[in-house]
């Protein structure tokens, strides 16, 4: 077979169309895996917990720290009401709905419940222990699981707080 500039035309076609349509299955690939990691690290799981007093780690929404419920051991409490406060001066808070919060705790059915003070919390207003679906923090106003950080009047020497899993605090 002779050699014309036509058939060298036409390998160097072929070679092209291959070489494009491998760079476009390679960049299709590329593209699937960016999308596929992006989707993992941005995924909120929502996991079926129906022990209210179990204590286990949780991988939190959007985030890939753990978050560990305290146990309610840890929670005890006595008397009714609000029965301690960290004011803004000594922490850091998550909540995004009003600036200058405080860390408030109250006293709901021996068990102590926490909540940010600019933000909404079922046990604020309640003055008896009507309010008990086992929940220990109010996850109003929080975008991840980060509730607070403390550095002075600290409850029970906590300087973090978190609001784990749909309404578990976690130290």
């Amino acid at each position: 077979m002779q050699v014309t500039s036509s058939n060298r035309n036409d390998a160097l076609y072929e070679f092209s169309s291959c070489y494009c349509y491998y760079h476009y299955q390679v960049r299709l690939f590329l593209i699937l895996i960016f999308l596929f990691k992006f989707f993992l690290k941005n995924v909120s799981y929502n996991i079926s917990f129906n022990n209210k007093y179990a204590a286990a780690s949780f991988i939190c929404s959007g985030t890939t720290a753990t978050c560990t419920p305290a146990s309610t051991s840890r929670l005890n409490c006595t008397g009714s009401g609000k029965i301690f406060e960290i004011p803004d001066p000594c922490m850091n808070d998550g909540g995004i709905d009003y600036v200058g919060d405080s860390l408030e705790i109250y006293c709901v059915c021996n068990i102590a419940r926490f909540c940010l003070s600019g933000e909404a919390c079922p046990w604020r207003n309640s003055t008896s222990d009507t309010v008990d679906d086992g929940r220990t923090c109010s996850t109003a106003g929080l975008t991840s699981s980060y509730m607070a950080n403390a550095w002075c009047n600290l409850w029970r020497d906590h300087a973090d707080y978190n609001c784990c899993y749909n309404g578990y605090i976690g130290f």
